[in-house]
């Protein structure tokens, strides 16, 4: 199971409190919809959907796609912007 790091707000020695990290355990799974198509999901320890990928026509391509996400944000810089607007894929 991975452990993605997530901000928690604990008392300062100095008074208030400061953001530390703390892991929180989520995990990849495979399945096959009724539609007979394969997707992979992030879920949390408590089973929670994190979040659920497109649709892929085998098991091989949504472990594929699966690791792909798992490789990838491991070097993803995490900055939380909040815009109107979806963002634009670049080509």
């Amino acid at each position: 199971m991975a452990t993605p790091t997530r901000k928690v707000q604990v008392p300062s020695s100095r008074g208030g409190t400061r953001a530390v990290s703390e892991t929180a355990p989520v995990e990849f799974l495979i399945y096959r919809a009724n539609s007979g198509d394969y997707h992979w999901e992030l879920v949390d320890d408590s089973d929670e959907r994190l979040v659920q990928s497109g649709s892929f026509t085998s098991q091989v391509e949504a472990e594929r796609g699966g690791l792909h996400v798992y490789e990838g944000i491991r070097s993803a810089p995490f900055a939380p912007r909040v815009t109107d607007a979806p963002p634009t894929a670049a080509v």
